[in-house]
């Protein structure tokens, strides 16, 4: 039965055992009203060929054979009739079959305008595995899990693709400096080390995968390892080392990146500074701190080898002195004066991992606005020097001067329920509350609407309304993230604060529970049932911290790359003081772990006066003089996007798209 609506008693009984028989068939498509299900087979099926292809063309009828097809073929022809935007809602859990679904339905929609774009409709197909190197991973749920929230839209003028645009959603850039046992790091940084050519990696003087702390499993570091040991590290940090996954060869999926950025019209000097920054970060990883008296861990921290740090230099081409000080010291104003603090190596720590997740998260911004603009329709007379295969010409189509109509698709991270889970989970699982409301919105509370307004008496329809989930996470003044920005706010902010406040707000709320075995956690009880969020970190991953410091550096890089990503950036740390003099902080000494080390528990920096150079890009005057306005929260910035984000889907016709795991 290929629409479970027809079957003579529906429920959950019925519909599983429907599913069940269609899946045995390989039938893994299947309507529930205009609602698409689509199981996910874990295997390639022959179902997707030209002759299915041809079977889903808008200039046929509306078939009534399920099929991700059907959807796109539905999509283009409401658009073409009733001129209004349509979008795709791709939802389910981790590891359903999201992203292959989304990139079914782009492939096939594409096939459709009959025009001879397709230059651009092959640059629109390219932009998936490139977003997906630089933001999906391997997890315990999922060997491709997107670890970020992707809208993509197709825009039409007159039925023709005259362009695209890409959003993206909440990167899990935290995934960069660590991550749970048996999960990977982001694609791109296995495909480097493993496909990168020889030439290339003597330029670049890389080492072994298992030479990087943030590839290394949980990105921790280890001491020495015998063979034996070393080899199940390996098979433990494997992206493919699990049940039913293939193994698929990172030296090709290098080859198919390196291709794929030539068909998006990337510069050879852009792929090559992507190379190089992406080993600085890796290496920037590798710069470690010990303690001066290793018997007490709160005496200042010290470089446990100069080697990675100067290497890190090398690739930014920046000074390694102006960085040092940035990675060891805090820098404090009291009464008017700047007061130099040694770091703990904890601390040290968190601040080269939040200058690594601040380069990481920026650079792919920068890779979707690169794509952006090799995808954006091109006006009438546009100079297309710089892209040596323009666009179909907005202008030169009939009634090109209204705005094009968009079919986008929605392909955002399924929910998640880990033994532990963090701030990006309840992130996570709070977009995928939202969509369910917007479901149960459109799906049944509108209906219910229209049949009212129409005089037709509908049938009892119960429904599960998830309305209080909502109010209890996104509830304004009051709910679940405004408190942990308020509390991000508060310098003594702790993680038992958190809790207590948490549990005085919402402990009675019908949503919201706790469990003594679990003392710093918290539970929200979801559409999809009940998960648990430890405190334990949750302020700082709000807090969304960099190191404004880091910025004037990267302006004067001779990279492209990051003169491009921190341009634009408004972190007012810019060292140039009119009448001012060049100051940096006192700079501590390189040393291997063992030799005698001596510095005092605070400097004064005004004490410490430079000579003028050619790199004095750390100006402390400029820093105090012009601090930096209070960070916007991670947590403020996902409410805004996912505002908007709302906004766009009202806008359009819905199609949903349910994948499920079997």
């Amino acid at each position: 039965m290929e629409n479970l609506v027809q079957l003579d008693v529906l429920n959950n009984d019925t519909i599983l055992d429907a599913l069940r028989q269609r899946y045995r068939s390989n039938d893994i498509y299947t309507y529930v009203g205009d609602m698409l299900l689509a199981v996910n087979p874990y295997k390639s099926l022959p179902i997707y060929g030209l002759e299915t292809k041809i079977l889903y063309q808008p200039d046929l009828s509306l078939s009534s054979t399920p099929h991700i097809y059907a959807i796109a073929q539905k999509a283009f022809k409401n658009m073409q009739v009733f001129g209004r935007s349509q979008v795709c809602l791709i939802s389910g859990e981790s590891g359903a079959g999201k992203t292959e679904t989304a990139k079914f339905f782009l492939s096939h929609l594409l096939n459709f305008d009959g025009s001879d774009s397709t230059v651009l409709e092959r640059r629109i197909l390219e932009s998936q595995p490139l977003l997906e190197a630089f933001g999906n991973a391997k997890t315990k749920l999922n060997d491709n899990s997107s670890r970020f929230g992707k809208f993509v839209e197709i825009m039409y003028t007159n039925g023709q693709v005259v362009g695209a645009r890409v959003e993206k959603y909440l990167l899990e850039k935290s995934r960069l400096v660590g991550r749970p046992e048996g999960e990977a790091n982001f694609h791109v940084f296995y495909y480097l080390l493993t496909g990168t050519p020889s030439w290339i990696r003597e330029g670049l003087d890389m080492m072994d995968v298992d030479s990087y702390h943030y590839i290394q499993p949980g990105g921790h570091l280890v001491g020495p390892q015998t063979k034996e040991k070393l080899q199940a590290r390996r098979r433990c940090s494997s992206k493919y080392d699990f049940a039913g996954a293939a193994m698929v060869s990172d030296v090709i999926k290098y080859e198919e990146l390196m291709e794929t950025m030539h068909v998006l019209n990337f510069h050879e000097e852009e792929l090559g500074h992507l190379h190089t920054l992406l080993m600085a970060l890796l290496t920037l990883g590798n710069i470690d701190f010990v303690s001066e008296t290793p018997a007490d861990p709160d005496a200042e921290c010290l470089l446990r080898s100069s080697a990675p740090l100067l290497q890190f230099g090398m690739l930014c081409g920046i000074d390694p002195v102006d960085v040092e000080p940035i990675l060891t010291l805090r820098v404090r104003v009291l009464r008017g004066e700047a007061i130099a603090t040694p770091l703990r190596v904890s601390e040290a720590i968190d601040t080269r991992d939040a200058i690594a997740k601040f380069m990481y998260e920026h650079l792919f911004t920068w890779l979707v606005h690169r794509l952006n603009d090799r995808l954006s329709p091109r006006p009438e007379n546009a100079d297309t020097k710089s892209d040596d295969t323009p666009h179909t010409s907005c202008s030169s189509l009939p009634g090109a001067h209204v705005a094009p109509t968009v079919i986008a698709v929605l392909d955002i991270f399924g929910f998640e329920d880990f033994h532990r889970n963090g701030f990006e989970q309840l992130c996570i699982n709070t977009a995928n509350e939202q969509l369910q409301y917007f479901f149960n919105q459109h799906i049944f509370t509108w209906e219910l609407q229209e049949y009212q307004s129409e005089g037709i008496s509908p049938t009892d329809v119960s429904f599960e309304d998830n309305q209080a989930q909502i109010n209890l996470l996104l509830g304004t003044p009051v709910g679940i993230f405004t408190l942990i920005d308020e509390e991000s706010t508060l310098s003594s902010s702790t993680t038992t604060s958190l809790h207590t406040k948490l549990v005085k707000m919402f402990g009675k709320h019908r949503h919201f529970s706790t469990e003594r075995l679990r003392p710093t956690a918290f539970g929200v009880i979801h559409y999809a049932g009940r998960v648990f969020y430890s405190t334990d970190g949750l302020i700082e991953r709000n807090r969304n911290a960099h190191v404004p410091a880091i910025v004037p550096l990267m302006r004067r890089s001779p990279s492209v790359i990051l003169r491009a990503i921190f341009a634009s950036l408004d972190v007012e740390a810019d060292g140039n003081v009119p009448g001012g003099s060049d100051r940096r902080p006192p700079r501590t000494k390189f040393a291997d772990v063992g030799g005698k080390r001596r510095a005092s528990k605070a400097r004064r920096v005004s004490e410490h006066r430079m000579p003028r150079g050619q790199n004095n890009t750390w100006r402390l005057r400029g820093i105090l003089k012009n601090k930096p306005k209070r960070a916007t929260t991670l947590g403020g910035m996902f409410r805004d996007s996912l505002r908007l984000l709302m906004a766009k889907l009202e806008a359009s016709t819905p199609h949903f798209v349910r994948c499920i795991k079997p």
